[in-house]
């Protein structure tokens, strides 16, 4: 990849921005769940669950190839 072409610049840094904003609501979630009196089995299930609808709507909306 080459900074140069503008397109691909702009897909890499639109890339490190939604990892970003990924990480961060990973880190916000269980200190908003403990702090709302989850326990630790329940924030596992709430991740798990997130994680689950996530991987299967990429799944399911998988462009053919």
């Amino acid at each position: 990849m080459t900074w140069r072409d503008r397109r691909l610049a702009a897909l890499s840094q639109a890339g490190l921005v939604e990892k970003f904003v990924d990480a961060l609501v990973w880190v916000i979630l269980p200190v908003y769940l403990t702090t709302n009196g989850a326990s630790l089995t329940q924030m596992g299930w709430i991740g798990g669950c997130v994680r689950l609808r996530l991987g299967g709507f990429a799944a399911c909306h998988r462009s053919p190839v």
